[in-house]
């Protein structure tokens, strides 16, 4: 039980949130990506296709994550 190779919510609170996020993105990722498909500005969708189309999801999420990151968190507590 090496804490250090583990970096845990022990930083900061964003960094805190981010295990849980991570987690919603991955059980929940067509209905994550509809829901931002479905509610983001024109030019961010451009940015989130080319970023679905190059299969960089790490890319994506980062872009998401960026650009609406209490948008993600609400999305993920309302997939329950």
């Amino acid at each position: 039980m090496d804490k250090s190779s583990v970096p845990h919510e022990t930083d900061e609170p964003e960094k805190a949130e981010n295990p849980g996020i991570r987690a919603c993105f991955s059980a929940s990722l067509n209905c994550f990506i509809e829901h931002v498909l479905v509610s983001c500005y024109t030019s961010t969708c451009s940015n989130i296709e080319r970023e679905l189309t190059s299969a960089n999801l790490y890319s994506f999420f980062s872009l998401i994550r960026a650009r609406s990151h209490r948008t993600l968190l609400s999305v993920c507590v309302n997939l329950g």
